[in-house]
C-alpha cells in the first residue's frame, strides 16, 4: 500500500492502525483516504478471510489491529508521477 516503508511488522496486543502507519514511515503523497484490512480467522476448522474497507479518520486510525491482518492503503485514483516542472514567465 501507500506507506513509505511497506513490509511485515510485529504488533502488540493493542497496536492501532495509526501506530502501524507511523512505524511504516507514514503515508506517501500518493495515499488516498481509503484502504482495506484483510482479516483472517478460523471457523469450523477452516481458515477464512474477511475484507474490511475503511476510510482514514480518527475512529478507524485508533482501532487495534489483529494478528495476521493485512493492511492496504490505496493510491489516489489516476495519480501519475510527474518527472518535470512547468516554468512560466
Amino acid at each position: 500500500g501507500e506507506v513509505v516503508k511497506p513490509g511485515e511488522y510485529a504488533i502488540g496486543k493493542e497496536t492501532t492502525l495509526r501506530e502501524i502507519i507511523n512505524i511504516a514511515g507514514g503515508l506517501t503523497e500518493r495515499a488516498s483516504k481509503k484502504g482495506e484490512i484483510v482479516r483472517y480467522y478460523v471457523e469450523n476448522d477452516e481458515r477464512k478471510r474477511k475484507i474490511v474497507p475503511f476510510q482514514l479518520n480518527d475512529e478507524t486510525l485508533d482501532k487495534p489491529l489483529n494478528n495476521h491482518d493485512i493492511v492496504t492503503i490505496f493510491r489516489i485514483p489516476k495519480w501519475s508521477e510527474q518527472m518535470h516542472v512547468t516554468l512560466k514567465g
